[in-house]
């Protein structure tokens, strides 16, 4: 395994780095690979937000200078334009990359995309040129009756069988300003055109459910969801491409260890493998009073053959040292080309973003 440190900066008064929030797209012959995250544009005490991009020409062991996927401070949407959790997704039907992020955008001062009185739009570009050159942002609403909350920062997903492009999202139900229950969402496109992303149903509604990811495999999708109350994560399946999701019980419920979790499938020695990343013993760590200011330790790299009834741990992600709060493990994704798995993780207490990459035949 050979980790990369890929954004790096210092924390400001606020506890926001120059990384912060962390996507990966990489192309199947692992011959370009994408990290992008969500940075303060006058960093460091800054209050604004944009998505940056670094782009690998040889498999995560250098980048490229940084660029910028999105701004939209263009003067007309108030203090509160931020644009944060980005979220990137290759098509590899015509080499098209799309990035998906959560924004203020038409809040007023002080408001927020998560709790603010404006339902703010969702912000998509794409670009036909290896991320070189990115369109002009599009605003995505999930429709009447809903709350925009935010995109689920792993990472989209293509689905080969439908040719579908999921981008997995949550919303908050009704329209007040607070009080509402907020549950997962599926944003799907069938050839990710301007004016084509529609939403699907809620996977179950009412329930508080958080982050989540949503994977096709078996012909079905799938989706792994956090719940509010600290329980073990929740699966769902869907046999009609979202419309209806019937929960799946697991043989051992994944524990919730922070908020955001990485999920892919991937062949892997001949066999269809689900991965998974999050923290590990988190809380007990912290309960320990290990000197670190978060919850967020030990990342683990986690596999499953049966389509998420059991899981095995792979791979340790980070080390069990104190130096640079090494435990530390937060906001993570997981993308895999044919040969190689890679690991993208917010590290030493949100300061940097670092890649793992693991070459497949490590784990064969």
């Amino acid at each position: 395994m050979r980790v990369t440190n890929v954004f790096d900066g210092t924390l400001d008064a606020a506890d926001w780095s120059l990384g912060r929030l962390v996507s990966i797209a990489v192309k199947p012959d692992d011959s370009l690979l994408w990290v992008a995250t969500s940075t303060r544009a006058d960093f460091p005490t800054g209050t604004k937000s944009v998505i940056l991009l670094r782009r690998s020409t040889d498999q995560g062991a250098t980048f490229g200078a940084y660029s910028t996927i999105m701004n939209i401070f263009d003067g007309t949407h108030g203090i509160g334009a931020g644009l944060e959790m980005p979220t990137l997704l290759y098509d590899p039907r015509n080499g098209r990359l799309h990035c998906m992020c959560i924004s203020n955008a038409d809040q007023p001062p002080g408001g927020f995309w998560y709790g603010g009185p404006v339902n703010s739009p969702f912000v998509w570009s794409y670009s036909d040129n290896d991320g070189v050159t990115w369109t002009a942002p599009e605003y995505v609403y999930l429709g009447a009756g809903y709350f925009n909350y935010f995109i689920s920062s792993g990472g989209g997903h293509y689905d080969p069988a439908t040719g579908m492009l999921i981008m997995p999202c949550c919303a908050r139900d009704g329209t007040a300003a607070s009080g509402r229950r907020h549950s997962p969402f599926a944003l799907v496109s069938p050839t990710g055109n301007p004016g084509s992303w529609v939403a699907r149903t809620q996977v179950e509604p009412n329930t508080d459910q958080g982050e989540n990811q949503i994977i096709a495999d078996g012909g079905a999708w799938w989706c792994l969801t956090r719940i509010e109350a600290a329980q073990p994560r929740r699966l769902y399946r869907s046999a009609d491409q979202g419309v209806t999701w019937t929960r799946v019980q697991s043989a051992a419920p994944l524990p919730q260890f922070g908020c955001n979790l990485g999920l892919t499938v991937t062949d892997i020695g001949g066999l269809p493998t689900w991965l998974y990343t999050s923290p590990v013993r988190a809380q007990t760590e912290f309960a320990q009073g290990i000197n670190i200011n978060t919850p967020r330790t030990r990342g683990r790299l986690l596999a499953s053959r049966d389509r998420g009834r059991s899981w095995a741990e792979l791979v340790s992600l980070t080390t069990s040292s104190a130096a640079e709060n090494g435990r530390f493990f937060g906001y993570s994704a997981v993308r895999a080309s044919d040969t190689a798995i890679y690991v993208g993780f917010e590290a030493d207490t949100y300061r940097k973003v670092n890649l793992a990459r693991i070459a497949k035949t490590e784990l064969a």
